[in-house]
């Protein structure tokens, strides 16, 4: 009412309302607010998965979960500039990994609808900006292995081969770490971490690590099973994962040039 009163005019007894906002208000609403995207970006996916599930090949339908995708970037791209003003770190590389699985989903949707038109080079621009936002959370904290693992798998995908080997000692460090850390979703999320650095060992220059990869995959299994709440997330999560290098990043369709993909590996691994 007071920004507007040159324009409204206020009558001359209004309500008013006291209210003490607790310290760092301001950076709870970041907080909020990326859970909020978060939750809305999971929204989209099983939408964007029905879709894909029942066949349906309505451009329309298809438009409007696409720029509701892109509309969350968008938002999230606006989270990322108050994410480095307030300089916290926390925030601003969970920003970070949003912004690249929301542009691998969109990238994931185009392919689903590639019948409907030429999508190929929106798809690949998509997994672009997805692996570059991914690259820059991963540098801003090498601790932070999910990161580092989007990124190397998308790398390997988009390129064909892992140059910075650096970097996947580093996540395979980092995930050891957390796997022996007394907290439950820290190790079942590190061990779903390694299953997929073991996947992409031969690109990253190293010998296979298939029998480590499959000891991985069967940890995380027994971990979530021995939660006192079991929560299966983490397992259709990467499942989904494993799912991509069979069914979308291969060399049928223009993945992994210049070398053999992964299908086989994670075929085998889904088995």
């Amino acid at each position: 009412m007071h920004k507007g009163e040159q324009h409204t005019g206020h009558d001359w007894a209004s309500l008013v309302g006291y209210a003490r906002l607790p310290e760092g208000y301001a950076e709870h609403l970041l907080d909020v607010g990326l859970d909020s995207v978060l939750a809305a970006l999971k929204t989209i996916q099983r939408r964007s998965d029905r879709l894909v599930a029942a066949r349906d090949r309505d451009p329309g339908r298809f438009g409007r979960v696409a720029q509701q995708l892109q509309a969350r970037i968008s938002g999230l791209e606006g989270f990322l500039s108050e994410s480095e003003t307030t300089g916290r770190r926390r925030v601003l590389e969970e920003n970070l990994g949003l912004l690249g699985s929301a542009e691998k989903r969109l990238a994931e949707l185009y392919f689903a609808y590639r019948a409907l038109g030429d999508t190929d080079t929106a798809m690949r621009e998509a997994l672009g900006r997805s692996r570059d936002w991914y690259l820059q959370g991963s540098e801003r904290n090498l601790s932070h292995h999910w990161t580092a693992v989007q990124y190397l798998s998308l790398e390997a995908a988009l390129v064909g081969r892992i140059a910075n080997t650096g970097l996947w000692h580093a996540a395979v460090t980092a995930a050891g770490i957390d796997r022996r850390r007394p907290k439950p979703v820290d190790a079942i999320w590190a061990l779903g971490s390694l299953l997929e650095l073991y996947l992409l060992a031969p690109v990253a220059g190293q010998c296979s690590h298939a029998s480590e990869a499959t000891e991985a995959w069967a940890g995380m299994k027994r971990a979530v099973a021995a939660l006192e709440q079991p929560d299966t997330f983490p397992i259709e999560s990467t499942e989904r994962q494993l799912r991509r290098y069979v069914n979308w990043w291969t060399t049928a369709n223009g993945f992994f040039p210049g070398r053999s993909d992964l299908a086989p590996d994670a075929a085998s691994l889904l088995g």
